[in-house]
């Protein structure tokens, strides 16, 4: 006979979805007001955060990152660069990818709009409780990725 769980350890469950369907929600929100789509946006962030690092990105690397084909990452470049999100320029023998002025400030938007959801999220949280729910939660991914680990 199994005992079921008691009611608030299933409901942190629910919490988790629920935030992450209306953060979800929010995100398609932001990039949709700038035209672009999900998949769109993540590349321009990736292409942009590791332009900011000193590392240039490569279609291989969107490919490999994303885990999409080469050709669903080539239409996805062609499309970025139509919209003058990213440009393709040539370093040594390969070509690499660059966020554009354009492409950079839509970054930026977006990032400060998230900015006030997150502060929107923690509304009324004083920062003891925001620092032990983010300490919860980090435990909580600690322990499902250590079990995932396990299970492979």
């Amino acid at each position: 006979m199994t005992m079921e769980k008691p009611q608030f350890e299933r409901d942190i469950i629910y919490y988790i979805k629920r935030i992450n369907k209306l953060l979800t929600i929010d995100f398609d929100k932001r990039v949709n007001k700038h035209g672009l789509t999900c998949q769109q946006a993540r590349v321009l962030f990736y292409i942009n955060q590791m332009y900011k690092q000193g590392n240039p990105v490569r279609q291989v690397d969107i490919e490999n990152r994303f885990n999409l084909s080469k050709s669903t990452v080539s239409e996805l470049i062609k499309r970025m660069e139509k919209n003058d999100l990213i440009t393709k320029v040539k370093d040594k023998s390969r070509y690499v990818l660059l966020p554009t002025k354009h492409g950079t400030s839509i970054v930026d938007d977006i990032h400060q709009s998230h900015n006030k959801v997150i502060d929107k999220l923690y509304e009324g949280v004083n920062k003891e409780k925001q620092s032990e729910l983010n300490n919860i939660l980090e435990k909580m991914i600690e322990n499902m990725e250590k079990e995932e680990r396990e299970n492979v």
